[in-house]
């Protein structure tokens, strides 16, 4: 969904980030969040999405908004990198993805160190750790990117062999 820079649409983009922020404090893993152990030892509460604190990947700001959220974020909160890119579609002949959508990084860090008893599978053993929330906020919508160079179209179809038919003589000709 678009987020289009107006009073409502700002409140609810700031009503997302606290929500998160809330959700990251509760070691609360809702839909598009996941955790990453950061090189620091930090874990990264890694999510995004603006409305009702979901639908990461879905969701952007429009520009006109994303440079009012530079002037506006909620006290904690600062944009620590950006932009980033996700890609879509097919992969070209080159690499290249076929098209791109930029994000910002948008970060706070949750008070005192959180207590994982069991670890996180596959990321991080069991522990006390300072968590941060890493905020996705993807800006525009997608764009075609212009380095995709598209693969070459498949080869034709080969026309299948004919049926055996055993009165062919070309199939079977008589022997000897």
């Amino acid at each position: 969904m678009q987020f289009q820079n107006n009073p409502l649409h700002q409140g609810r983009v700031v009503t997302a980030l606290n929500l998160w922020h809330v959700r990251a404090t509760n070691q609360h893993m809702a839909h598009g969040a996941w955790y990453q152990l950061h090189p620091n030892g930090s874990l990264l509460y890694n999510c995004g999405g603006v409305n009702n604190g979901g639908d990461y990947g879905v969701d952007w700001v429009d520009h006109a908004l994303y440079v009012w959220l530079t002037g506006h974020l909620p006290a904690g909160f600062v944009f620590t990198a950006g932009p980033n890119q996700r890609w879509g579609g097919i992969v070209g002949a080159n690499g290249q993805p076929q098209f791109v959508h930029e994000f910002y990084n948008i970060t706070r860090a949750v008070p005192g160190q959180q207590h994982f008893p069991a670890g996180i599978p596959g990321v991080a053993p069991a522990g006390n750790y300072n968590v941060v929330l890493n905020f996705h906020l993807y800006v525009d919508g997608w764009q075609a990117n212009n380095l995709f160079v598209a693969p070459p179209p498949p080869p034709p179809p080969v026309a299948p062999p004919p049926p055996l038919n055993i009165a062919d003589l070309q199939q079977f000709p008589p022997l000897g």
